[in-house]
């Protein structure tokens, strides 16, 4: 005021602008509040791709391929994980898991229904074992990934 310049209240993140002839005013908004860098975008917290990547950095992933043989119905695992801390056998564990319990469930759905078991079936049942899984084991809930992947003779 003392200098001729009118004042203006600036909240975090507006830009305010000082004309020559003393006028004050709001020209944009930027962010603010704690922003990340991804690349060459500044990406706010509270978006998805932020809160993804803690929830990686925090329980890792597990990835999961599922090759589904439909002659015989049998299901083939392989499993990796990433940022996962887990004992030397789980990974055999957590198939041998899979494996036995998808063995029971092809069974009781040949018995009623027939042997083409849906993708989304696999893919639900393999998430809720392998949190059930790792609750267990680590009391984390990690990231999961199911590829399935189909053969027809």
């Amino acid at each position: 005021k003392k200098n001729g310049i009118r004042s203006l209240i600036v909240t975090n993140g507006q830009v305010a602008e000082i004309h020559p002839d003393s006028n004050t005013s709001i020209i944009k908004e930027v962010p603010h509040g704690r922003v990340f860098l991804d690349g060459s975008f500044l990406v706010d917290e509270d978006e998805g791709v932020i809160s993804e990547r803690i929830k990686l950095m925090n329980n890792g992933i597990v990835i999961v391929s599922v090759l589904v043989t439909t002659t015989n119905p049998h299901l083939n695992f392989e499993v990796n994980f990433l940022g996962v801390p887990t004992i030397d056998d789980a990974k055999a564990r957590l198939i041998g898991l899979l494996e036995g319990e998808f063995e029971n469930s092809l069974s009781k759905q040949k018995a009623s229904e027939g042997t083409n078991i849906s993708n989304n079936l696999i893919e639900t049942e393999c998430r809720r074992l392998i949190n059930r899984f790792f609750r267990a084991e680590l009391g984390k809930k990690p990231q999961i990934s199911v590829c399935i992947h189909r053969e027809d003779y």
